[in-house]
């Protein structure tokens, strides 16, 4: 058996392994699937939480947002083994080459390799995945599923292209891998364990051991030969943050970059296209149950450069006008003896203002009509890349402590200038070449900061935090994931993409996981 629980007191004092990871979601199960399970490293896997969600153990992940609106810091992430795979929709595309590369008139950083080194690593993630690891092959993707594309993209001109997500059937990393976790002597997984301290030897140039606690309130001292640490990318960054006995900012955080360039996926739903007869099914959201890819419109490479904008994707809804109000009504009819929100109180007021809408039959599941209007309506999506942001970052509170007395998270979530120029721009140019190409008429808003304050939300999408660079005065991890300057210390996940790409962020966590287990396998002492 080798999973132990700590809150159980069946873990000793000290723990000792020849590498130790901390957090085991995706990227954390990944990378000791590989070294442990594949080649029988001597592999110590820490995680907070146990198989199953926990009210207490979640709420060690409560914060504070202090800049844009944005998602409580505590439902946003999952604190327990498999992380947040057991809430992930399987979405997953490859970066375009542009999206390694540097973009210095916008102040966007390339990453220390680039799109030809990244593709076996990603092909391998899509392995793992189960999904087809030809990504710019969306006549393939799409005929794999019963659509002809080929008409669509030879009318498609010079500025857009069609960006397909496939939908992976893999998602829940526990289900898969605690089977086989489980059943091998060379890793053990010790749930209910939190690292409370990176310790670093007195010159701080590598970690001597980590100080871990349970919510019981039972210390454990781990030591290990190499540390890496797969939080995600706010917890990342904050336990670096409060490691800070020796370092007095922080490991890693001579140059103040650790929580910095904090990054999500903005999205704004905005605007209304009347599809023609040719505009094709498959853009449609709702058009197919059960879902195995997602089509998108998006901004290629030179219309990226010429627009001076980062990636953009405009996805459509076919949904009723009326819809709206009939989601709110089913809201607080489940809500009602829920507590008075400021939800219920939005709801009622859209209830009110289209009463009749909650009394009409809700259209069938394709080409929903707009009050006997035959038009197909189709409701906008736009997801868009963030512009790297040394503003957007993750603060420790300096007034609220956890239940593991740790400081708490405050998120800064910050937009800029660059980010309102990438969202006015995608909209531009994907609907001036749909309508060229006669596939609808678009009813768009014209987008202002003190139209869209407050309406952009993100996807549970977190970057940057300890991003990639081959300078440390630029970034948290070298081009193999090692703290700058810590010798023993590599950090996993999204937190060290420099930048994010308008897709999730899984597919390559696992595809950098895996090229940080095979550095991992060529360069530590077995």
């Amino acid at each position: 058996m080798s999973f132990l629980d700590a809150s159980e007191g069946s873990v000793p004092e000290i723990l000792e392994a020849h590498v130790c990871i901390i957090g085991a979601g995706a990227a954390g199960i990944t990378i000791a699937n590989e070294l442990g399970l594949k080649q029988g490293v001597d592999v110590l896997l820490l995680e907070s939480g146990d198989m199953q969600l926990d009210g207490d153990v979640q709420s060690l992940y409560a914060g504070r947002n202090v800049g844009a609106p944005y998602y409580d810091l505590a439902s946003c992430r999952l604190r327990y083994f498999g992380g947040t795979t057991n809430h992930w929709g399987g979405y997953c595309r490859a970066n375009d080459p542009i999206n390694y590369e540097g973009r210095p008139d916008l102040d966007v950083p390339s990453w220390p390799f680039g799109f030809e080194e990244a593709t076996p690593w990603v092909k391998r993630a899509a392995e793992t995945l189960g999904i087809d690891s030809r990504f710019f092959e969306p006549q393939q993707l799409l005929a794999n599923e019963g659509f002809d594309a080929s008409e669509l993209l030879e009318r498609l001109g010079k500025d857009v292209f069609v960006a397909v997500n496939q939908i992976t059937a893999a998602k829940r990393f526990s289900e898969r891998f605690a089977p086989e976790l489980e059943s091998t002597s060379s890793v053990r997984v010790v749930t209910n364990i939190n690292l409370v301290g990176i310790r670093l030897n007195e010159n701080g140039e590598s970690v001597r051991h980590l100080d871990c606690q349970t919510l019981g309130g039972s210390f454990v001292k781990v030591k290990a030969d190499v540390f890496v640490l797969a939080c995600h990318a706010i917890e990342n960054a904050r336990l670096m943050l409060v490691s800070n006995d020796v370092a007095s900012s922080g490991v890693g955080n001579d140059h103040d970059l650790v929580g910095r360039y904090f990054a999500e996926h903005p999205q704004v739903n905005s605007g209304l296209m009347i599809a023609g007869p040719r505009f094709p099914d498959y853009f449609d959201r709702r058009y197919r149950r059960p879902e195995t890819h997602l089509a998108a419109m998006s901004l290629n490479a030179n219309a990226m450069r010429n627009a001076g904008a980062l990636s953009y994707h405009m996805h459509f809804a076919s949904e009723p006008p009326r819809e709206a109000a009939r989601r709110a009504a089913r809201r607080l009819i489940d809500g009602l003896w829920k507590p008075f929100s400021t939800q219920m109180l939005r709801d009622s007021i859209r209830v009110f203002e289209d009463i009749t809408a909650i009394a009409r039959p809700t259209p069938g599941p394709l080409h929903p009509i707009l009050d006997g209007v035959g038009d197909r309506i189709l409701r906008l999506n736009h997801t868009f890349e963030q512009a790297p942001n040394r503003n957007s970052r993750v603060h420790l509170s300096t007034t609220e402590r956890d239940a593991l007395n740790i400081p708490r998270v405050e998120l800064d979530w910050q937009l800029n200038e660059q980010d309102l120029r990438t969202l006015r721009e995608g909209q531009r140019i994907v609907a001036a070449e749909l309508s060229a190409i006669g596939f609808g008429r678009f009813a768009l808003e014209e987008f202002e900061w003190s139209s869209i304050e407050g309406r952009v939300n993100g996807h549970y999408h977190h970057y940057g935090t300890t991003r990639m660079s081959t300078d440390p005065r630029s970034g948290v991890v070298n081009s193999d994931q090692r703290v700058h300057g810590v010798a023993n210390l590599f950090v996993a996940g999204s937190s060290v993409f420099p930048t994010a790409a308008a897709h999730g962020p899984t597919l390559h966590i696992v595809a950098f996981s895996l090229r940080l287990a095979d550095y991992l396998l060529r360069n530590i002492n077995r």
